[in-house]
């Protein structure tokens, strides 16, 4: 027995071996192939790959020793304290709030009065820009993080009244002379056009324009800029040929004394005169002779010793114009209500002149004329009923009143409306005018050309129909016409 059980001891040992030996060796051939793989592989993708990696491995082993583990522990936030500061700077008031922080806190929100003004906030400052000036309003700011949230005290502030801003000061730039940009133009620019038309801007919107033209031709003038303080000026009397100094004074509607004066001088050139050109006047003069018109025409002749013009004389004489139409609308074939007053400066001469009437569009051409004989004794009121021509066009036109006195043209100009006469109210401001019919009267005659064209395709169609249709005529339908009033059997 003891001899079978040995036996069996040994065996069983030398199985146990052998299985040892087994793994170990089969280990062993699976740690070599895979640091041949390795080593093979990593040459392959690159010569300089296990020298790196085997420096990042040792480096992670031999700082393991010094690994700290760190661990945050978040709360609840603090409470921020809030501040709430009222601040003018350069005329706009606003309200600073700034508020502690510490690192428990992500990001705040803030009210006002109880609502919210902003959210997402990750800075510790706000500024409130939407105030009313003189006002009180009350903030309060609540910060948050992952663990909760936490409210602020109560900051309460008065808005400032930081003042109005100084205006700045007026500008008046003549930007172009007649075709000729004046931006970096150096000397005195010319034309051959005698009525060159004049380019501005101011930064004052609606500002008045006061024209002074001295030289070979003296000119008072009154526009006005639009909107965009943007003018025009165009003298509706020829300059005379020669040298010429224009004055632009911007003046502030709503405050006189706000005012600026720009100069410019030009000069008006005569062009060339050939025999050729003068067989042509003969020809034009001729027949300029043959159609002439019995109207007054005004020839741009200056008195040999015309009044010397600048800003700083004092004017001869003031001449104001207002249109009366109401809304300064008016029609064609209606008339325009004018209002002139001419104001004398001084002792009036008894000078005879003609008081005249201009409507110009928007490029100062002409488009009307009329005039009324005046006698500058003293301040003048004449009142005028100028009737529109029928066939001028609806837009936006100016009317120029100008006056010649002691060799001085005079001239000042107001905007009007012209609209189409109205054919038809409709209530509430909506009309239906007579060039709206008329515009859509072709489409109007189309759609009912076209309407009738269907009308009459569908009725042939229809005609087509019953003129070819088989009716199938039975006795019940005889009968119930009473065709049939007996039936033979």
């Amino acid at each position: 027995m003891d001899g079978m059980k040995k036996e069996k001891t040994v065996t069983a040992n030398s199985r146990r071996s052998f299985w040892l030996s087994f793994g170990a060796k089969s280990t062993s051939v699976f740690l070599g192939a895979l640091v041949f793989f390795y080593i093979l592989t990593g040459s392959f993708l690159d010569s300089g790959f296990l020298k790196r990696d085997l420096a990042e491995k040792y480096g992670r082993v031999a700082g393991a020793t010094s690994t700290v583990l760190s661990v945050k522990f978040v709360g609840p936030p603090n409470p921020p304290v809030l501040t709430a500061t009222p601040i003018c700077l350069n005329y706009v008031s606003y309200v600073n709030l700034s508020w502690t922080t510490d690192d428990q806190m992500d990001y705040f929100d803030i009210s006002r009065d109880g609502s919210p003004l902003v959210s997402g906030i990750t800075q510790d400052f706000y500024n409130d820009y939407a105030i009313d000036i003189l006002t009180d309003y009350v903030y309060e700011v609540t910060t948050f993080n992952i663990a909760g949230q936490a409210t602020s005290n109560f900051a309460s502030a008065t808005t400032l009244d930081c003042g109005t801003p100084p205006l700045p000061d007026p500008v008046c730039e003549v930007t172009r002379f007649d075709t000729i940009n004046l931006a970096g133009f150096v000397g005195v620019p010319a034309t051959k056009n005698r009525s060159p038309v004049f380019y501005g801007t101011s930064n004052i919107e609606y500002a008045i324009i006061d024209v002074i033209v001295g030289g070979a031709t003296s000119v008072l003038a009154v526009t006005s800029t639009n909107d965009n303080g943007y003018w025009t000026w165009s003298p509706i009397t020829p300059f005379n040929y020669g040298e010429h100094t224009i004055w632009a004074t911007v003046i502030d509607p709503n405050d006189s004394a706000r005012r600026v004066t720009n100069s410019l001088n030009f000069k008006i050139e005569t062009a060339p005169v050939t025999d050729d050109d003068d067989d042509d006047d003969d020809d034009a003069a001729s027949d300029e002779n043959a159609d002439k018109k019995e109207e007054p025409i005004w020839v741009p002749v200056v008195p040999p010793r015309p009044v010397e013009l600048s800003p700083e004389k004092d004017p001869i004489a003031q001449l104001s114009m207002e249109i009366k139409n109401p809304e300064k609308i008016a029609y064609p074939g209606k008339n325009l209500s004018v209002e002139t007053k001419l104001e004398v400066m001084g002792d009036a001469t008894g000078e005879e002149s003609e008081l005249y009437y201009f409507i110009v569009d928007d490029k100062y051409r002409e488009v009307f004329r009329d005039f009324d004989k005046v006698t500058i004794d003293g301040d003048k009121l004449i009142v005028r009923e100028l009737e529109i021509p029928g066939l001028l066009k609806p837009g936006k036109y100016k009317l120029l009143t100008s006056v010649r006195y002691r060799g001085t043209i005079i001239t000042v100009e107001d905007d009007f409306t012209l609209k189409e006469i109205p054919l038809v109210s409709l209530g509430g401001g909506v009309t239906i005018t007579t060039g709206q019919v008329m515009r859509n009267l072709l489409w109007v005659i189309i759609w009912c050309s076209l309407t009738l064209l269907v009308f009459l395709g569908l009725l042939s169609i229809e005609y087509w129909i019953s003129r070819n249709a088989i009716i199938e005529i039975t006795e019940e339908m005889l009968s119930g016409q009473r065709l049939i009033t007996k039936r033979k059997i």
